[in-house]
């Protein structure tokens, strides 16, 4: 799945980051609720100048950057999650879970 994420063009910087949230409910929420808790953040690096710019709002002009996120089971109780940009890995981190009974 595609993701994207913008920035106001006036304000350069040089990392996104996603946040990744963990819930122990039997069923997921459709909304961040109080029992779900974030777990993890991953930052990738960004190159400011070769992101595409797009207007927004008012007028205002935004640059935006599309990535995709693979999660591969890593082994009892770890996450693999990994970000790619064009199909290029540009970041990964490895998160502790707990894994539900099935």
């Amino acid at each position: 799945m595609s993701w994207e994420l913008t920035n106001p063009e006036n304000r350069p910087r040089s990392t996104f980051a996603i946040q990744i949230y963990t819930c122990e409910s039997d069923i997921a929420p459709t909304r961040r609720a109080p029992d779900v808790m974030s777990c993890a953040t991953i930052s990738f690096p960004v190159k400011w100048n070769e992101l595409e710019s797009r207007d927004g709002v008012a007028g205002q002009r935004y640059k935006f950057v599309q990535f995709d996120v693979k999660m591969t089971l890593a082994g009892m109780g770890k996450l693999d999650f990994a970000t790619y940009i064009e199909g290029r890995m540009v970041a990964r981190r490895d998160v502790k879970v707990k894994l539900g009974a099935a």
